[in-house]
């Protein structure tokens, strides 16, 4: 498939590392470039149809809402607003408005599966997300795994941690669970022998620590499950929708709210 090797390849920096200090990692300028770049549409739909499952939750209602906002470089904030907008033979209709694209896609709840959607590029035009069968689905991802183990990702994983941590965002203070991740014994071995000490592997571990509260509605960007598809099967370890994300791609949550309120 068109352009998925580099997509691969850039999600697999989005690992990340063990940095020294307040070092900024450099997936950060790689993700937000990526984010400004135009989309080609089926590399879309097969993200989309992999990861939308673990960005929608369970028990959603219309008109449940989660708006973000991402810090770039510069001092500015990108806001990406999701929403239930309805209902439609039994499946929900999400819609994701990220600056000047949009995505409308028709999730089924019971499958967990993208249904059918459409995707609204920066210059307006429309292009009809294809549905693609979920076996060549896995037989794709399965390959694009093993191209980042090639390529030596440090990470095995993001695991739960035990206990809760405050979390305070625009949206107010939560008490968060969290996803942590954990390296490789290679990758460990290799910090250590650059001079790095437990305390700054354990601070890598902590400023990529994913957030998520029970509080909030689980409609999580899709730019994040693109960018960890390769570890986003973590997140149905947690409970909750997300508050806020790796400094690698910082989302925070800005706003949220029920459709029963």
């Amino acid at each position: 498939m068109l352009g998925l090797a580099g997509v691969v390849l850039g999600a697999a920096m989005l690992g990340g590392g063990c940095k020294k200090g307040n070092e900024t990692p450099p997936a950060r300028a790689a993700s937000e470039e990526k984010a400004d770049r135009k989309e080609n549409p089926q590399t879309t739909a097969s993200f989309l149809q992999w990861t939308l499952r673990y960005c929608v939750g369970e028990g959603l209602e219309v008109g449940d809402w989660t708006r973000y906002r991402l810090a770039r470089p510069d001092g500015r904030f990108v806001e990406v607003m999701l929403r239930v907008d309805r209902a439609e033979a039994g499946g929900l209709w999400i819609i994701e408005e990220s600056g000047s694209q949009t995505r409308h896609m028709l999730f089924d709840p019971e499958s967990r599966q993208l249904t059918k959607g459409r995707w609204i590029d920066e210059d307006r035009t429309a292009h009809t997300l294809p549905v693609i069968e979920r076996e060549r689905l896995a037989d794709l991802f399965e390959g694009m795994k093993q191209e980042v183990t090639r390529a030596g990702s440090p990470i095995a994983g993001w695991e739960p941690q035990s206990g809760t941590e405050t979390v305070e965002v625009p949206a107010g203070s939560f008490a968060c669970s969290f996803l942590e991740p954990a390296y490789t014994e290679e990758a460990t071995q290799r910090y250590v022998e650059q001079g790095l000490s437990p305390e700054d592997i354990a601070a890598s571990k902590n400023t990529s620590r994913f957030y998520f509260s029970p509080e909030v509605p689980r409609l999580i960007p899709t730019q994040i499950a693109f960018a960890w598809w390769q570890y986003v099967e973590a997140f149905d370890r947690v409970e909750g929708g997300l508050v806020r994300s790796p400094q690698a791609m910082p989302y925070e949550l800005a706003a949220y709210g029920r459709g029963r309120e």
